[in-house]
């Protein structure tokens, strides 16, 4: 296949050529006319806010309107913050169990949503104060569940370093094996 970047056509073998390939669209019409599919929705303008602009670069660098997203995934890395111990958070750690349970069984409003634009959704535990979870029932077949904390929390910061090099190290590697695995499955759309 062929798909556009900027003013060049790139082509399924790998090869670039400038210009345009087969009466498409440069880059700049592509997006003007994304803008202007958005305005004609049923919404006050703006709202969708940072949503709007990625759908125009997106369909820009696609060289297609409306852009299209083949094979989307949401991954979301959970874990606890040692400072909610400040009060400073809206909920505290207690939640988090909670919540990365009730996106593991793909009930949470992510993973309802992602559902129904069928992507498939991975949940990492990547630093919760638990590692604990339930395994029965599995996950829906749309949700994935890796437990990986890098360990048990952060350290509340206020009193010392949130994470020592080790596990900030470790936590990169978890975003990035998730990445890894998303383009070796043929992801077209990742969003973390």
């Amino acid at each position: 296949g062929v798909f556009m970047k900027d003013s060049y056509a790139f082509e399924g073998g790998g090869h670039v050529k400038p210009g345009i390939a087969h009466g498409m669209s440069t880059r700049r019409e592509t997006e003007e006319k994304t803008e202007r599919m958005l305005g004609g929705l049923a919404k006050p303008p703006g709202s969708l806010g940072r949503l709007e602009s990625l759908c125009v670069q997106l369909a820009g660098i696609q060289g297609q309107c409306p852009p299209v997203a083949p094979r989307p995934r949401v991954v979301v890395f959970a874990g606890d913050h040692g400072i909610t111990v400040e009060k400073i958070s809206a909920y505290p750690s207690a939640v988090t169990l909670s919540m990365i349970e009730t996106m593991r069984m793909g009930k949470a409003a992510v993973t309802v949503l992602a559902r129904q634009h069928a992507a498939d959704v991975e949940v990492v535990n990547a630093g919760a104060f638990s590692k604990d979870f339930d395994k029965k029932p599995d996950p829906p077949k749309d949700v994935r569940f890796y437990n990986e904390p890098v360990q048990l929390g952060t350290k509340n910061f206020l009193k010392a370093d949130a994470m020592d090099k080790k596990s900030c190290e470790a936590a990169i590697a978890l975003g990035r094996a998730a990445a890894r695995r998303a383009k070796d499955e043929g992801v077209g759309l990742l969003a973390i």
